[in-house]
């Protein structure tokens, strides 16, 4: 009888502790699916979680979010499990009040955050935020998780996703803002809209305001046809500009592309769900 080989995938997490869960893979590759289920069972997540839970391609900058059925080789590196959640509302409804496993998670992402400077909580808060760590050292019976990431749900930009290190890849007109390709910027994807810094001026453009979203390899950036590419570096937004009463296009180059395209759909999504803002 032939036995079937397992290996085994290193799935990164953001825990300093264990920052590695081991994930048996029979073959030489799986489905994104089946990773996840596997990498959120070893860190003892409930079944109900998983849909606010994700398997990425990177850790604290991830290029792309693997879906369901997005087949893994085993030889992937940096493919990490994260929270996959920009709603506080379902996060404390459905994570912190049934699942203290993906809690733990959600309070790890929190604390990277901080670290990585996308939260930035004023002194007052830190401090308060550190005094929550010290009574858990001191008091293992004290929530720490649960006072901590309340404090970090009501900080600017917990709901958003940022991407550092884009490009604006075509000229951009919008108003009165004329930002030329080659230009420098950092995109954060809120709850809102899409908020793009450049320079010393940010622009935001309401999710209600995008007609379609595209990405891929830009064969000619005068034409609208796009081809797929096993690396995406780009993504544009074609948006409606209220005052000229016509279409702009937003065209952005960052090895994240594909991650915020899935970050975009999911904001869409949620908007969608539920049209009024927490």
């Amino acid at each position: 009888m032939e036995t079937e080989m397992h290996t085994k995938l290193s799935v990164a997490t953001l825990d300093e502790q264990s920052p590695h869960v081991k994930v048996s893979v029979p073959g030489e590759s799986a489905s994104a699916e089946v990773l996840l289920k596997k990498a959120a069972a070893q860190l003892g997540i409930k079944s109900r979680s998983l849909k606010y839970i994700g398997l990425f391609d990177g850790v604290e900058n991830p290029t792309r979010k693997y879906k369901d059925v997005d087949i893994v080789d085993i030889n992937a590196k940096d493919v990490s499990i994260q929270k996959w959640c920009f709603d506080v509302q379902v996060e404390k409804r459905e994570i912190m009040k049934h699942d203290e496993a993906a809690m733990k998670l959600v309070f790890q992402q929190a604390k990277a955050d901080i670290k990585n400077g996308k939260l930035k909580p004023t002194e007052e808060q830190k401090s308060k935020l550190e005094d929550f760590c010290i009574a858990e050292n001191c008091d293992p019976e004290f929530s720490v998780p649960m006072q901590y990431i309340y404090l970090c749900q009501t900080l600017e930009d917990y709901t958003s996703a940022i991407i550092k290190n884009c490009t604006i890849h075509k000229d951009f007109r919008a108003k009165a803002i004329a930002v030329p390709s080659g230009t420098p910027a950092v995109v954060a994807a809120t709850r809102q809209g899409l908020r793009v810094h450049v320079a010393n001026t940010t622009c935001f453009v309401s999710w209600r305001k995008v007609k379609s979203v595209y990405t891929g390899k830009c064969a000619d950036c005068d034409s609208p046809s796009w081809t797929r590419a096993v690396d995406d570096l780009y993504i544009m937004y074609e948006i409606y500009s209220v005052s000229n009463n016509n279409f702009t296009q937003l065209h952005i180059k960052s090895k994240q592309a594909p991650y915020l395209l899935a970050v975009t759909l999911e904001m869409i999504r949620i908007l969608q769900v539920r049209p009024q803002s927490e």
